[in-house]
């Protein structure tokens, strides 16, 4: 009987308690997520952009790098769009498109978005495969 008063009365309580209870569902699929992702240095790879061009990650290994991997269809990945094109103005950034069924479905989604950045489409999934990637939106300095 006290809990409920205290939990109709106090406003700390009421939200403390759904935050009790979020937080470990979150911290738990976070560790799920990152538990066998690559760490440390960069696995390199040669891969070729939308646009056909040949990239290599071993001509970025100068400066720092942000190695975003991502979606068209991910919900989170489009929020975030307009933050890792910020970034790219001043850092080198390179985003690699996984999980997606076509190169077709990339150009209409950067021609809606207006992202000038270089984008890897990942058809088979290779490069997700060895950076161990187990959801979008994934990034690596």
């Amino acid at each position: 009987m006290q809990i409920q008063s205290l939990y109709k009365r106090s406003l700390l309580f009421r939200l403390s308690l759904p935050i009790a209870l979020f937080l470990p569902v979150y911290f738990a699929i976070r560790a799920w997520q990152t538990a066998d992702v690559a760490r440390g240095q960069a696995s390199l790879f040669v891969a070729t952009t939308l646009q056909d061009e040949a990239i290599s990650l071993q001509g970025y290994r100068d400066k720092p790098l942000l190695l975003h991997f991502w979606a068209p269809w991910c919900p989170i990945c489009r929020l975030e769009s307009d933050s890792v094109a910020s970034v790219a103005k001043d850092y080198q950034v390179m985003t690699v498109v996984s999980w997606t069924s076509s190169a077709e479905e990339v150009h209409a989604y950067l021609l809606e978005s207006s992202l000038q950045i270089p984008v890897v489409f990942d058809e088979k999934n290779q490069l997700a495969e060895q950076y161990k990637i187990r959801a979008v939106p994934t990034s690596f300095l």
